[in-house]
């Protein structure tokens, strides 16, 4: 549910942006590093979200995988740990 909801905000983010945009028809001049372009500020502006939208993504995900790595090594140790306290509990029994 709570991906679901996030989606749907970030699907009416791009809209709004695109809506704002969208009355924009000016023309502009786009100097990079490779050579220039002449876009629409629309284009650009829906550009540059997609881009950063995108980037943030990718980061963000990777820390989550980070963090799902993390998680499942202690996860691991703790049902090792589990395992050994139980091993030491049955032998003082006996």
């Amino acid at each position: 549910m709570k991906v679901v909801l996030t989606t749907m905000i970030v699907i009416v983010c791009f809209a709004i942006a695109m809506l704002f945009s969208a009355s924009n028809e000016a023309m502009v001049d786009l100097n990079y590093l490779v050579g220039n372009g002449n876009f629409n500020v629309s284009f650009l502006i829906g550009l540059s979200f997609l881009s950063g939208f995108l980037i943030c993504w990718v980061i963000f995900y990777s820390m989550y995988l980070t963090l799902k790595f993390k998680m499942s090594v202690l996860n691991k140790k703790i049902t090792k740990l589990e395992l050994n306290h139980t091993s030491i509990a049955l032998q003082e029994k006996d």
